[in-house]
């Protein structure tokens, strides 16, 4: 019988990046940018480096999990796309896989903008809001669902090219930009964020610390990855992370340990990936942690470029097998807000920002705490510039801005916006904009 213990928070974490397509040009020009192996491009030598029969110094197996038929199986395009979503966004599919209460399926889409880039050899969908849009009117098609948007994000390397990892924030300000946009034309502030490729870097980490509380990046697993871009830590190391399902605060200095930062990074691996597939230990741990009333979020991720149903049908049954063998855990499939409340032991709270005018300067007051040390202002111009700046604190949770001949008139102001979330993760905006 369900009860209220024992209660283990589900999440699924999609890092949402639209349609990519990669050439067996592509795939041969990466086996020799990740392996050194150079041959030449051909369906024959491909199927033969699957299937492990060409003789690599030891490496047959990592090279065939790098390019196995199921990694290349790529969404390519939006037709693709479409179809896949069809089937995501139906009730069938959602009540294939229930919860200890009869729940459907939900997901949290954690959408990326492709911006800032010169190159794009995956025919990527470029542009700020291109992927956002497709899943905002998905969400208000099928709103019963309970899906929910959050934010994901990659650095833009110094290439420039679309398929490659950024592992500085500093380059280019592009995802302040992607924030003031999402601010200004949907009323969109994320609490919750997700790092692209895994990365996450100190310049990073401040500056998540000062709006997102919440951090679904963790991914560490007990295995060490071959894989040689990752093995290394040339891109992202979690292994040193804590592995409880339960989250932890991060050390300033060192991400992997646990230290007094304000933000709470929780564990997310992946569904089944070249790196870091969660396996049945990990999934037991979570149901553990559950009889220990720890009320943990057991959090998965994949990406929408493949195909997502093949991926859950596969991983369920470990579900349901740990759900047998831990008949007093109640699985629940939750939004990740809700999750990280739940495990946290937060309270809602009725978190409200105000924005008013006293001549030229807008004066913004809270009615709690802020999760940051100010709200974050965003403004656009009549002629379609956007910015972001930082504002005056005057304490009792009053912050202030003048727009004169230092920064803007305000007469050239289309629209400014403020946007904050809470210390308990619930997140307020206020807006005005130029009617005339």
């Amino acid at each position: 019988m369900n009860n209220s213990k024992n209660r283990l928070y589900f999440v699924h974490a999609v890092d949402t990046e639209g349609p990519i397509s990669e050439s067996i040009d592509d795939t041969f020009e990466r086996l020799k940018l990740l392996f050194n192996i150079d041959l030449t491009p051909n369906i024959e030598t491909l199927i033969k480096l699957q299937n492990k029969e060409l003789v690599l110094d030891g490496i047959e197996e990592t090279v065939a999990n790098c390019i196995s038929p199921k990694r290349l199986n790529f969404i390519k395009d939006l037709s693709q796309l479409d179809k896949l979503l069809d089937n995501i966004f139906s009730s069938t599919f959602r009540n294939k896989f229930l919860d200890s209460f009869g729940n459907p399926y939900r997901f949290t889409w954690f959408c990326l903008d492709h911006v800032g880039f010169q190159e794009n050899p995956r025919r990527r969908l470029l542009g700020f809001h291109t992927i956002l849009k497709i899943y905002l009117s998905r969400l208000k098609k099928n709103s019963d669902f309970g899906d929910t948007i959050q934010w994901h994000y990659h650095g833009v390397p110094f290439n420039r090219k679309a398929h490659c990892f950024g592992l500085n924030w500093n380059f280019k300000n592009y995802h302040i930009e992607i924030f003031t946009r999402r601010l200004i034309d949907f009323n969109i502030f994320a609490n919750a964020f997700r790092a692209g490729g895994w990365i996450e870097r100190p310049d990073m980490s401040n500056w998540l610390e000062q709006w997102i509380p919440f951090d679904f990046s963790n991914h560490s697993y007990k295995e060490k990855s071959n894989q040689p871009d990752y093995k290394n830590g040339r891109f992202a190391d979690w292994s040193r992370a804590p592995k409880t399902w339960c989250g932890y605060h991060p050390d300033k200095y060192d991400l992997q340990k646990e230290g007094n930062m304000s933000r709470t990074i929780f564990r997310s691996l992946s569904l089944d990936a070249r790196i870091g597939s969660i396996t049945e230990e990990d999934i037991e741990l979570a149901f553990l942690e559950a009889l220990e009333e720890k009320n943990p979020i057991l959090s998965v991720t994949n990406h929408d470029c493949r195909d997502m149903v093949e991926e859950i049908e596969s991983f369920w049954p470990k579900i349901l097998k740990a759900m047998k063998k831990y008949p007093s855990v109640n699985l629940i499939h939750t939004n990740e807000i809700d999750a990280a409340k739940n495990c946290l032991n937060l309270r809602d709270n009725q978190f409200n920002l105000n924005l008013n005018w006293e001549d030229n300067k807008i004066i913004v007051e809270s009615n709690s705490e802020l999760f940051g040390p100010q709200p974050f202002l965003a403004f656009k111009t009549h002629s379609g510039e956007y910015f972001h700046d930082n504002m005056a604190n005057h304490g009792d949770l009053t912050w202030s801005y003048e727009f004169d001949w230092m920064t803007l008139p305000k007469e050239s102001l289309k629209k400014v916006a403020v946007a904050s979330a809470d210390r308990f993760g619930n997140v307020s905006t206020a807006n005005w904009e130029d009617t005339n």
